[in-house]
């Protein structure tokens, strides 16, 4: 049996007993609320298809939710990609936007996307053993290439100039592959450590701090 109902103000609850069609009318300048409750099996609600199923504990929706908020208390299981607006007025937000992800576009085909934190440390991480975290981007001709490189079966970090390793951490320093290019400068570093080297460009000279005072590093240093 299908029962036809024009909602109006004056009318708050209409009760509906058995395996019923409900056909519902919105007829008020003002669009009450509509509040489907039930006791006992399923509520459906479709448009030749099935779009909308609510059970006892279970709200499945098949086709799309259009919402200015949606407010979730509990998990969801979705299938498929959730979109977003663009700006952080849209963005995906979680712990009263401590942590927002988002994108910007300043012009057509033009932005940025971003993620801040406002409260504790970010930390990106992950679990599984002998695994790592990679960091990539564009190569120069429109591939992608390792920039960096946390190596969880090595303990490294590795660093990548357009995928080309060029510094990687040891348990006892570092590894460089290739040349050390220091830059030249005219006055001694402040502060300096026991060790530290330095190129002087008014000398020509590379110089190491051996606790007190810059040395020259000759053959025979």
């Amino acid at each position: 049996m299908t029962i036809a109902i024009s909602i109006v103000p004056s009318v708050t609850t209409v009760e509906v007993t058995g395996d019923n069609t409900i056909s519902v009318t919105l007829n008020a300048i003002d669009t009450p609320s509509i509040v489907l409750t039930n006791t006992t099996g399923n509520i459906g609600v479709s448009n030749d298809t099935d779009l909308l199923a609510l059970s006892e504990n279970q709200l499945t929706v098949a086709g799309e939710i259009e919402a200015t908020t949606l407010d979730i208390n509990g998990t969801a299981d979705i299938s498929g990609k959730v979109s977003l607006g663009e700006g952080v007025s849209n963005a995906l937000s979680f712990n009263d936007d401590s942590l927002l992800i988002y994108n910007q576009e300043f012009i057509p085909g033009l932005g940025n996307s971003s993620i801040s934190n406002s409260l504790g440390d970010l930390i990106i991480e992950t679990t599984e053993d002998d695994k790592d975290v990679l960091i990539r981007s564009d190569n120069g001709g429109g591939g992608l290439k390792n920039y960096f490189k946390a190596d969880g079966s090595t303990g490294e970090v590795q660093l990548y100039h357009y995928g080309s390793l060029c510094l990687s951490t040891k348990s006892a320093g570092v590894k460089v592959f290739g040349s050390l290019i220091i830059r030249p400068q005219d006055i001694e570093p402040s502060s300096p450590e026991q060790g530290q080297i330095y190129y002087d460009s008014t000398a020509n000279k590379l110089k190491f701090y051996n606790g007190s005072a810059f040395e020259t590093i000759t053959s025979s240093t």
